[in-house]
This record gives structure tokens, C-alpha cells and sequence, in this order.
């Protein structure tokens, strides 16, 4: 099983925001957002950073997690 990438983004309401992140699954957990893929390359972890950079929303974590 592959693993998890996580960003945590310190915002609500970011869904309209998120959309445009393809292959990427959004869910909203109280003030924050997180972005979930499974086996997501670098390159697709870069990218999804620097829309995040470009949308100015806030950073609050990134996480590679371990298969369960």
C-alpha cells in the first residue's frame, strides 16, 4: 500500500480555493483544511505547494504518512 501525502492548510472554506487541485481529496476539519493523495510523486507535492504559495493560503503542515 502506498503512502500519504498531507497538507495542512490553516484556513476554512477552502474547498472553492482547493478546487483545482486534481487528484488531490479535500476535506475540511474545523479551522483547517487538508489535502490528502495517495502515492503522490514529488513533483506532484511541489506543485500542489506552489499553488498553495500562489493561492496565498496558509501553510500549516506537510506529512508523508505511513500505510496503516
Amino acid at each position: 500500500m502506498p503512502d500519504v501525502a498531507e497538507i495542512t492548510l490553516r484556513c476554512r472554506g477552502a474547498r472553492r480555493l482547493t478546487a483545482g487541485f486534481a487528484g488531490w481529496t479535500v476535506e475540511e476539519r474545523g479551522a483547517v483544511t487538508v489535502l490528502r493523495r495517495e502515492a503522490a510523486t514529488a513533483a506532484e507535492v511541489h506543485a500542489a505547494l506552489v499553488e498553495v504559495a500562489d493561492l496565498g493560503l496558509d501553510l500549516e503542515s506537510f506529512h508523508r504518512l505511513e500505510p496503516a
